[in-house]
């Protein structure tokens, strides 16, 4: 991880697009990186001058992307498309991986998570699931991220049973003002 991060923020001041940014960091990966390990990732680039964000995913969960519109969220979901860095060849992951643009204009509100946040778990074994944090965020038009974050915080812990075992949590969230 540590290699991933000192690597992704050289790449990161070099290129404008996620896609190539990945592509350079999982050539670097590929041989470094130990055949039974990968690293998921999400690389979306806001432009505010254009009010675009430009995203590409390699095998993480996709982020949400809250579009204000007469007051309201609709909510993307931007899967795009990739696989997880340093689990197939890089000719192969070229292949796969692409950029995407969606408007991102005041107000809208942009989400990333990892899986510990939709696998969380109640203690009938059911998970909190996508579709409950994008309920979250359809609530959300007049919060700010943190406020949103410490929300969303709160009712995993109400929804998942304390016994069980948690996967980690984390959670960014960022809006256009």
């Amino acid at each position: 991880m540590a290699l991933c991060q000192t690597n992704l923020r050289h790449y990161v001041k070099k290129s404008k697009s996620p896609r190539e940014i990945l592509i350079n960091l999982n050539q670097d990966l590929e041989k470094r990186i130990r055949e039974d390990m990968f690293i998921t990732l999400f690389l979306a680039i806001i432009d505010t001058n254009s009010n675009t964000i430009t995203y590409t995913r390699a095998g993480h969960e996709p982020a949400l992307l809250g579009k204000l519109k007469d007051g309201q969220y609709i909510i993307d979901r931007l899967h795009g498309s990739g696989m997880a860095l340093g689990m197939v060849p890089s000719e192969l992951f070229e292949e796969i991986i692409e950029d995407q643009t969606s408007s991102f204009n005041k107000g809208d509100m942009l989400v990333l998570y990892t899986d510990g946040v939709t696998e969380s778990q109640n203690q009938s074994k059911e998970e909190f699931g996508l579709d409950r944090l994008c309920e979250k965020l359809l609530g959300a038009t007049e919060k700010s991220p943190n406020s949103f974050n410490s929300s969303l915080m709160k009712s995993l812990e109400e929804f998942s049973s304390v016994s069980a075992d948690r996967d980690d949590l984390t959670l960014l969230s960022v809006k256009r003002v």
